[in-house]
């Protein structure tokens, strides 16, 4: 069973990723072309991040019921909200097109900050689960420049 919704959220992941990404390169010079031969889309956005989500669907499965306070939700509301944001701003991403995958991002930054959260200050689930996503987040972000990332900045 957990097979068959590990690969469920890898496609749903995947397709959304990947529609959100594709608004923005349809509306780009030769955005499309880099969006399906970049390694760095390639590797980071169409594999590592779906993986993200299997690992984290698997971390959140294995959780008992967690009630978290109106205040920690909020604080990773905002706090992932100002780390988009400030990703937004300094890559120049700031723009309509890419609000789908802005909120996308938002959401992975939100999630890894619960994540984080339920892991150090609630003590439960698993570590090597945590550290995955946290592997994987920093190989998604840093490998993009070792493989010659091609952001698509609209024209």
């Amino acid at each position: 069973m957990f097979f068959l919704n590990s690969v469920l959220v890898f496609a749903v992941t995947l397709i959304i990723n990947f529609f959100t990404l594709y608004l923005v390169a349809s509306k780009t010079k030769k955005g499309r072309q880099t969006l399906l031969t970049s390694k760095a889309f390639l590797i980071g956005d169409f594999f590592l991040i779906p993986l993200y989500f299997v690992i984290l669907f698997d971390y959140a499965i294995n959780l008992s019921p967690v009630n978290l306070s109106n205040n920690v939700l909020s604080l990773a509301t905002f706090f992932s909200g100002l780390i988009i944001l400030s990703m937004g701003i300094k890559f120049k991403l700031l723009n309509l097109l890419w609000l789908p995958h802005g909120i996308f991002a938002w959401f992975i930054v939100f999630s890894f900050l619960l994540t984080t959260y339920t892991a150090l200050f609630i003590g439960i689930g698993n570590s090597v689960l945590w550290v995955a996503l946290f592997l994987l987040l920093l190989l998604h972000q840093f490998g993009a420049s070792r493989l010659g990332s091609k952001y698509l900045p609209l024209k």
